[in-house]
């Protein structure tokens, strides 16, 4: 696929209490590279205009309460995904961008998942990124089934990009969110 015919628009929005923590170019161009990943994997199909989707960084207090609002739980979560895909929207005018959803990740998670498994803040929203992006092309981790499909294209997907299974592994182990078998 040729992407220059076919652009991949990020927008991100980081609060200010995280602006100095978060390189916002460096997460587009990651978040770029995934969802051309995923298109040209067909995980997102049926699309055929331009994407678009947008990132927010907030804290605690903020994911807290969409999580309450949207999702019924009061407590702060790592990311939530709003998806904006229908089975109407994917087939819409390729003259018209198609906005995908949006990602809300808590930097303040980030920051305490990535001290507690030993790595980036980087590296964890990277994984955050890529978590979410699945949620958005329809992957569900509510069922034990849904949940290994989604953790093992995940991993498949980090490792393909990043060269870095051993990071992914133990990402999936010390969160005891992968299965096999």
């Amino acid at each position: 696929m040729d992407f220059d015919n076919f652009p991949l628009e990020v927008g991100v929005q980081v609060d200010p209490r995280f602006q100095e923590k978060v390189d916002s170019e460096k997460l587009v161009a990651w978040t770029v590279r995934l969802l051309q990943e995923l298109v040209l994997d067909e995980e997102i199909d049926g699309v055929y205009a331009p994407l678009e989707m947008g990132i927010a960084i907030v804290g605690d207090a903020e994911i807290q309460q969409l999580n309450r609002d949207y999702r019924g739980q009061d407590s702060p979560t790592d990311i939530l995904s709003f998806s904006m895909q229908t089975e109407e929207s994917k087939f819409l005018s390729t003259d018209q961008p198609f906005y995908l959803g949006d990602l809300v990740i808590s930097y303040t998670r980030v920051e305490s998942q990535a001290a507690q498994l030993g790595h980036t803040p980087d590296a964890e929203i990277h994984f955050l990124v890529l978590h979410g992006l699945l949620h958005l092309a329809g992957y569900d981790d509510e069922t034990e089934e849904g949940n290994i499909l989604m953790w093992e294209r995940q991993m498949y997907l980090w490792q393909q990009i990043t060269q870095q299974s051993e990071f992914a592994f133990q990402i999936a182990t010390e969160r005891n969110d992968f299965h096999t078998g």
